[in-house]
């Protein structure tokens, strides 16, 4: 499991320029609930999803601009399946609290990434 986890750590270390610019992507796009709009960020997590080879992407609107996306890789073999299950809205942005970076800014300080949602 050491050896799983140590290689894990270093395909993340060196993916993480790309993991941060893909977060920033995200940030940027208002999706507060209410009113669960969520037609431009599920536009954006759509395009960086449909990057991945292989992977097929499903639109879910069960009302007019609420969207879900459902990506999968299906595979040949059978056994267990990993899911990852998130949501695309955001608290409220509550612009007149005193936000010290700008909420949909994505800031990188410090080693850290400021921004709603981010977490």
């Amino acid at each position: 499991m050491t050896d799983l986890r140590t290689t894990l750590a270093k395909r993340v270390d060196a993916s993480l320029d790309r993991l941060i610019a893909v977060t920033q992507r995200l940030v940027a796009v208002a999706s507060p609930n209410p009113p669960s709009d969520t037609e431009a960020i599920a536009a954006v997590a759509e395009a960086l999803l449909r990057e991945i080879p292989g992977i097929e992407v499903e639109v879910v609107e069960p009302e007019p601009r609420v969207k879900s996306l459902i990506g999968r890789i299906r595979s040949p073999r059978s056994g267990r399946r990993l899911i990852f299950n998130g949501h695309l809205d955001t608290f409220p942005i509550l612009e007149n609290l005193p936000w010290t970076v700008p909420p949909l800014g994505g800031l990188l300080k410090d080693g850290k990434l400021y921004g709603r949602g981010v977490c």
